[in-house]
């Protein structure tokens, strides 16, 4: 994964997160935190014409492994993460090369940072053993009005857990 930085601000209507951490701390970058390998086959759907996975596309997939990295946190921690209240405040993508019709993808998915209220995972796509897309999305915990909520204790451990 190549070093992303991102911006002093990122406002999501009332949602505001600074260095991709509501409430202004900065985010901790120690140890990267649990892995999971997603296999995500491709539809039709998800091809343009010209049999690329669209670009738009990606971030369907992408989203897909973010589901599975969140499934298995709560499969090995049941009690720890919530179903709700977590929004994602960015998205940055590098598409490197293009994903085509035929083989499945995989996605790895990495706990990258921890931050108050935030955290960010990354993505490294591949398919046929060949990095195609580098992505780090930033997930805010927020209430039922939208407005950033602290990372539970709980949480924070689980997301320095590792993965069975």
């Amino acid at each position: 994964m190549t070093a992303h930085s991102l911006p002093a601000a990122i406002d999501v209507g009332r949602l505001r997160a600074d260095d991709d951490i509501a409430g202004g701390q900065s985010a901790t970058e120690g140890p990267r935190g649990p892995t999971v390998r997603t296999t995500v086959a491709l539809r039709w759907s998800d091809l343009d014409l010209l049999g690329h996975v669209n670009n738009a596309r990606i971030l369907t997939l992408l989203e897909e492994a973010g589901f599975a990295f969140h499934d298995a946190l709560r499969r090995d921690h049941p009690a720890s993460l919530p179903d709700t209240g977590r929004v994602v405040a960015r998205w940055e993508v590098d598409y490197i090369r293009p994903v085509l019709r035929g083989a499945d993808v995989e996605v790895t998915t990495t706990r990258l940072s921890l931050g108050r209220s935030s955290y960010r995972l990354g993505y490294v796509c591949e398919q046929d053993g060949r990095v195609a897309v580098e992505a780090v999305s930033v997930l805010v915990r927020v209430d039922a009005d939208g407005q950033a909520l602290p990372l539970s204790d709980a949480e924070v451990r689980l997301l320095n857990t590792e993965i069975r």
